[in-house]
């Protein structure tokens, strides 16, 4: 368990879990958002993969980041499915 912040260090962490206070950041270390991840997409293009684990629901989805400005998130099965896209071109 861990409490990361000027105030949350003196609270209890969720059991197994963390709790943070201010910006995080993954693959910056000046974060401007409450979650700012920067890096390079992998092979299949996706900057960004949410995965629900549930037996029943389980599904995948990406974010993929386009090099025209826009993004889409992708439904990913066979075939994947954009389901959203976002920006203007």
């Amino acid at each position: 368990n861990l409490s990361v912040g000027a105030t949350y260090g003196t609270l209890a962490a969720p059991t197994s879990g963390m709790i943070i206070e201010g910006n995080v950041g993954i693959g910056t270390t000046g974060p401007v958002a409450k979650l700012h991840i920067s890096g390079t997409e992998t092979s299949d293009g996706s900057a960004i993969r949410i995965t629900n684990t549930t037996a029943t629901l389980g599904k995948t989805y990406k974010i993929i980041s386009k090099n025209d400005g826009t993004a889409d998130i992708v439904a990913v099965g066979a075939p994947d499915k954009v389901i959203a896209s976002m920006g203007v071109k």
